[in-house]
């Protein structure tokens, strides 16, 4: 049918409209779907990225990996489609993991009052009430089993009547303590992999919903396996024509929030915390090899010292992502680091271009490195063209990515443990991102020895 949403639902007030019409017509608009039966869970604007969500739930895709900010609303979107889906036979056996049982029982009970006292997802598909109808388990008339999971728990039982599980929702099913240590996480995944996905269909559709608690979590394992298709939607982004830094929800977490709520996190210490919750950075705590704690900030004027400096840039050049191009500049004064600017933050190629050009006036760095992996064309490319076309030397270093990220940034422990680290009041970042650190004894490493 060729009917708009207010001329579908004019037709169906009036009658004209049989029930399956209706179905048959929110089957082909399921952002539209989801926005009309559950409009009263919805408090404001959504954002751009859960039309996205709505999709990707509904898609044929077997597998679909999110990494998606706290309070990003990923879980009450998984719940409208289980509850929609169990009113459609969508599927017959789903199965909801959480941290533990009792994680997993919230989603149910979320669901189950959808299907219990939603009257206009009743009105379109019938009573869904069953004879089973638990805290942890709920079994519509239709014979849909929808039963909550712990991670780690005995999958014994999982099977209902003949169906293996046809559906997995996997909700931020890791915690702290079980990512703590290799072993926890060894064994996580290893329940994951040999217990769980083999007792489900061969054709299950899984979607994993998480937070990266950890490099080695078993989400980020299973980015790296190509059988998967991920998305990741961090608090901010880059906005698509200018580069500049957007709250990726503006509506409920607007700009101002966002910053004042990242001051907060870094001025108590815990900007890993607002990376891993927020930004969807994967950080181990083991692996934090510089702190806020070992860095002085104190007043401190340039006179002769020789500086260097290094350019990351950001690993994609899609619009609709949020990777950062980090940029500093430092000396290094006997053991004592000196980061004199961190320019950290969302930039186009050519205002990166702008900015090598201008820390190379006003330093006149010994080495400018650039991280080169995959990007020579965009940044490399135009910085010498730059150069020859305005009669400017660059003294570009190309620099390729350490293969074994984990392990390059573990080995800086000892050269950070020789040195003294000092920051300008005016580097105003540096205080609680360790970005500037690490790239600076990391290209410190690469071309200069330690003293």
């Amino acid at each position: 049918m060729s009917l708009t949403y207010e001329q579908l639902v004019a037709a169906w007030s009036a009658g004209r409209l049989m029930r399956e019409e209706v179905i048959a017509w929110f089957q082909d608009h399921r952002w539209l779907q989801h926005q009309a039966l559950f409009a009263h869970r919805h408090s404001c604007e959504p954002a751009l990225f859960h039309r996205e969500l709505v999709e990707a739930f509904w898609s044929e895709a077997r597998r679909i990996g999110v990494f998606a900010f706290r309070g990003g609303a990923k879980s009450t979107i998984a719940e409208e489609f289980i509850a929609l889906g169990a009113a459609e036979l969508a599927f017959r056996n789903c199965v909801i993991l959480g941290a533990s049982e009792g994680r997993a029982a919230e989603r149910i009970a979320a669901v189950k009052r959808e299907l219990e006292r939603n009257d206009d997802l009743v009105d379109l598909y019938g009573e869904q009430v069953g004879d089973v109808w638990t805290q942890t388990r709920l079994i519509t008339r239709n014979n849909v089993c929808i039963q909550a999971l712990g991670r780690d728990q005995d999958i014994r039982g999982l099977k209902h009547l003949d169906w293996r599980p046809d559906l997995l929702i996997v909700d931020d099913f890791e915690d702290r303590d079980n990512v703590a240590t290799p072993e926890g996480r060894r064994k996580t995944f290893l329940w994951f992999m040999s217990d769980l996905i083999p007792a489900c269909q061969p054709s299950c559709k899984i979607r994993l919903l998480a937070t990266p608690m950890d490099p080695e979590s078993v989400p980020m394992k299973l980015q790296a396996d190509s059988a998967w298709a991920w998305r990741t939607y961090p608090i901010t982004r880059a906005h698509p024509r200018t580069g500049a830094e957007e709250p990726t929800w503006p509506a409920l977490f607007p700009a101002e929030w966002v910053e004042e709520t990242r001051q907060q996190y870094q001025r108590n210490g815990q900007a890993a915390v607002w990376d891993r919750e927020f930004m969807c950075e994967a950080v181990s705590v083991g692996d934090q090899v510089f702190g806020a704690e070992d860095i002085r900030v104190e007043p401190r004027v340039r006179v002769w010292e020789p500086v260097w400096a290094m350019v990351d840039p950001a690993r994609t050049t899609h619009q609709e992502t949020s990777a950062t191009t980090g940029i500093v500049v430092w000396s290094w004064i006997g053991t004592k680091l000196v980061v004199w600017e961190d320019r950290t933050g969302f930039h186009r190629p050519d205002e990166v271009v702008d900015i090598v050009f201008d820390i190379n006036e006003r330093y006149r760095p010994v080495l400018v490195g650039v991280e080169q992996d995959g990007l020579e064309q965009w940044l490399l490319q135009p910085l010498r063209q730059a150069g020859a076309r305005l009669g400017v030397f660059l003294p570009l270093q190309p620099l390729r990515a350490p293969r074994g990220k984990l392990d390059f940034i573990r080995g800086l422990r000892p050269f950070s443990a020789q040195a003294s680290w000092y920051s300008p009041p005016k580097c105003r970042s540096c205080e609680h991102n360790s970005w500037a650190f690490r790239g600076a004894v990391s290209m410190a490493r690469m071309l200069l020895p330690m003293r």
